[in-house]
């Protein structure tokens, strides 16, 4: 028989019992900026698309969104944001 652990959830509740705003506006603010982090990534796309930048072996112009969203994926989007996008290309 397979074994599967469940991590107990910590809800946090506001003072009304119900989920705390706070919480619900930190994480509009993380999900506001991931959207942030994905336009400003198809932005440095294009600008690496365009021009005479190469490009690595075996990637053609169509590979470079998701090459860059790859290789940022981890970096959060506090890192990425506030740096030109010709920076990130």
């Amino acid at each position: 028989m397979a074994s599967t652990t469940v991590a107990p959830q910590t809800p946090v509740d506001g003072p009304d019992g119900g989920p705390s705003a706070g919480s619900l506006t930190e994480l509009a603010a993380l999900e506001a900026a991931r959207d942030e982090k994905r336009r400003l990534l198809a932005r440095a796309a294009d600008v690496a698309r365009s021009g005479n930048r190469s490009l690595p072996a075996g990637c053609t112009a169509d590979d470079v969104p998701a090459l860059l969203q790859r290789y940022y994926w981890s970096e959060p989007a506090a890192e990425v944001l506030g740096h030109e996008p010709a920076e990130l290309a």
